[in-house]
């Protein structure tokens, strides 16, 4: 009886992570594009995905999270299609690994200084961030691109790691977790992108002038073990048109850098991209 009931929860736990196994991995029955995404590119790509799906009736299914895990989730399940993280520097590293065939430009980040609504503590720049008592936050940029950003840009405005220590009260797994938590009121301010601030109705954001400012380059790369390069193409040449840019636009994000269009902006990473 005893093993029994031993055995019992064993198999519960089995079962729970074969059906996460599956849910995040398994190639299933290919009849649908798989989309790894960075959780601060959702409102937009969520959008878009909607709009390419009533266009061409190919489903897609997305994965929302922090840029590094999904590089991580990558890495073990060579599977998926399609890879669009918060900055080119996770594609860099997936190329480096041998998983990306071609990535092309889609959108910007710009960081901003995120505060509570009426900013009562009166944030305007780095010096306020570094105030005494003032309670910071920042994604993990281990984990989220906008907190590997964020020391970039302390780095450029010479401040140290010890200055951002002193106030950093909370470290967040991903940028809509930063953002939550300066709504709630738990940290007076974070610096996130742009487009997550604008949309969180207890809070506002400051800007960064751009020359203290690093923005982050969004790139939409085909996975190079996708079964289906075709309809990957097809899905990057949607994200990339006028109307899909459109909607980047409405929620705040920035066009890219570069005004190129499909085959000018390539940049190939394996095999030949015609």
């Amino acid at each position: 009886m005893r093993t029994t009931r031993l055995i019992l929860p064993v198999l519960a736990v089995l079962i729970g992570i074969g059906l996460l196994w599956r849910f995040f991995f398994a190639d299933a029955s290919r009849d649908e594009l798989f989309l790894y995404c960075g959780a601060g590119l959702r409102p937009a790509v969520e959008e878009i995905v909607g709009m390419f799906i009533e266009e061409t009736g190919m489903p897609v299914r997305v994965d929302y999270n922090a840029s590094s895990l999904l590089l991580g989730r990558m890495k073990v399940s060579r599977s998926g299609d399609l890879f669009i993280p918060g900055d080119e520097y996770y594609i860099d590293r997936a190329a480096a690994e041998g998983l990306i065939e071609a990535s092309w430009p889609v959108a910007e980040f710009v960081p901003v200084i995120m505060v509570a609504k009426g900013n009562p503590r009166n944030i305007r720049g780095f010096e306020d961030l570094l105030r005494e008592g003032v309670r910071m936050g920042l994604a993990d940029a281990r984990t989220a691109a906008v907190g590997r950003t964020a020391r970039l840009i302390f780095a450029k405005n010479n401040i140290s790691k010890q200055q951002i220590e002193r106030n950093l009260v909370f470290e967040s797994v991903t940028v809509p977790e930063l953002a939550t938590n300066v709504e709630l009121g738990h940290l007076d301010a974070a610096i996130v992108w742009r487009p997550v601030a604008a949309r969180a109705s207890q809070a506002e954001y400051v800007e960064i002038p751009p020359e203290l400012n690093v923005t982050a380059p969004v790139p939409v790369a085909i996975l190079s073990f996708s079964e289906r390069q075709e309809q990957a193409r097809q899905f990057v040449e949607f994200i990339r048109s006028e109307k899909s840019m459109a909607v980047f636009q409405r929620h705040l994000y920035d066009p890219p850098g570069s005004n190129v269009n499909f085959e000018q902006g390539v940049t190939s990473h394996g095999l030949s991209v015609k």
